[in-house]
Parts: C-alpha cells; sequence; structure tokens
C-alpha cells in the first residue's frame, strides 16, 4: 500500500511539474537540462525533487526579477560549466542553487549595460504561454495514446520513463518534434519482445521503468531499445 501511495505521489508531481513549464517559458528546455545536475549517481531524480527544484527556481528568478531570457542564460552557462566536471569520478550532484544565483546575478548586471529590447523584457511569471518544446514532448509523452493491441499500463509505463529521461540531461536526445514518432516506436518494437504483464514477475512496469532508466543512467545518452531488453531476461 505504501508503494502504491508513494507511486501516486511521483505521479502528481511529475504532473505539476509539467504544468510549471509555461511559467518560465522559454527557459522551460534550460530547466530540464539544469535540474540533471541535481541527479543522483546512480538513480534518477524524482519527480517530487525535481518539483521542489523547479519551484526553487522560480522563486529564486522572480526575487531578482529576472526574464525569461536571463533566467534561460544564466541555466545554460550553468549547464556547460558543469559538463566536464560531471564526467569526473569525484563529481558531486548540486543540493542548492548557489551558484546559480551568482551566474543569474553576472547575467541580470551585464543586460543592465545593455540598451533593453522588447523581446528582453518578459519577466518569469504564471502566464499562458506555449509550451517550450521539450515541455510539449513531455506533455504529448502524459497522454500518448495505446496503439492497437497494447494496454494502457504498458504504454503508461513507457511513455512516462521516456518523460523521465527528458529530465536526465542526457546525451544523443531525439528531437523533441520527432518524440511522438519515438513514443510509437518504442511501444511497437518493445511489445512484442517480451511476456509483459502487469503482474508478472520477471516482465513487469516497474521492471520495464527500471531498465530503462538505469540504461540511461550507466552511460548518459538516450537509451537503445536493445541495451534496454539486456536488462529483462526473456524468462
Amino acid at each position: 500500500m505504501s508503494h502504491a501511495l508513494e507511486d501516486l505521489t511521483e505521479d502528481a508531481s511529475g504532473r505539476e511539474l509539467f504544468g510549471k513549464m509555461p511559467v518560465i517559458g522559454q527557459a522551460a528546455a534550460h530547466l530540464v537540462a539544469y535540474l540533471g545536475l541535481f541527479k543522483p549517481r546512480r538513480q534518477a531524480l524524482r519527480w517530487s525533487r525535481a518539483l521542489v527544484l523547479a519551484d526553487d527556481v522560480i522563486q529564486l528568478s522572480q526575487q531578482l526579477r529576472a526574464t525569461e531570457q536571463q533566467l534561460a542564460a544564466a541555466m545554460s552557462e550553468t549547464v556547460e560549466a558543469m559538463r566536464d566536471k560531471r564526467q569526473q569520478p569525484n563529481w558531486q550532484p548540486f543540493t542548492k542553487h548557489n551558484y546559480l544565483r551568482k551566474v543569474l546575478e553576472g547575467v541580470i548586471t551585464n543586460s543592465a549595460a545593455q540598451p533593453a529590447t522588447d523581446s528582453a523584457l518578459t519577466p518569469v511569471q504564471s502566464s499562458n504561454k506555449p509550451l517550450s518544446k521539450t515541455a510539449a514532448a513531455i506533455e504529448m509523452l502524459k497522454g500518448c495514446p495505446s496503439p492497437e493491441q497494447i494496454p494502457e499500463w504498458f504504454t503508461r509505463t513507457v511513455c512516462g520513463s521516456m518523460a523521465e529521461l527528458l529530465l536526465m540531461g542526457l546525451e544523443s536526445v531525439p528531437a523533441a518534434d520527432t518524440m511522438e514518432l519515438v513514443a510509437g516506436r518504442w511501444l511497437n518494437e518493445l511489445w512484442p519482445k517480451r511476456d509483459w504483464a502487469e503482474q508478472s514477475h520477471m516482465h513487469n512496469p516497474k521492471r520495464l521503468h527500471d531498465a530503462i532508466i538505469a540504461e540511461a543512467e550507466s552511460n548518459g545518452r538516450w537509451p537503445s531499445l536493445r541495451a534496454i531488453l539486456g536488462y529483462i531476461p526473456k524468462v
């Protein structure tokens, strides 16, 4: 029962996180990469943790009166500055936003010294703006329909795992506007490869989700279907 409640809580956190993407507009795609800096080495970043971190970023940007463009630039600069360090064996994931705050303050200071343009004056606030491509891809995955002959639980497991991958800051991620095609391919190719069943001991939703995330975490790249299946024996 406790595991079921925990899963429901995580699902709710994921939905709430996706709903916040329009708040930061064009900075949403950079938020996805930035959250990857907080991911533990050997496990996925939990939706509930990602939600708290996203709220912190929004509050920080509002506190400093940053525009979407400034926030996007600061998160991008932070991710790039940490790119090489993340490959080192002694890398420790972020636990606070101190580095981002320092970078964002610098971006704001530099922006103040330059002439303002209309396109650079959009503060981070609640809005009904269109989703970024990454946020739109995540939203699509949330509601991806099940192909014929494939049960809903399998589709939700695969597409939910794919949405999680988009928050991990992986390399070789497919273009956001192709994600619907990628999801269809994953569903149609994974389904016949194992005797999947929701209550199966070996071929259940958790085993599939864990395999997808484990493969992504093992090499920091978008996982291949063959590699995912390698985690799940046929019998």
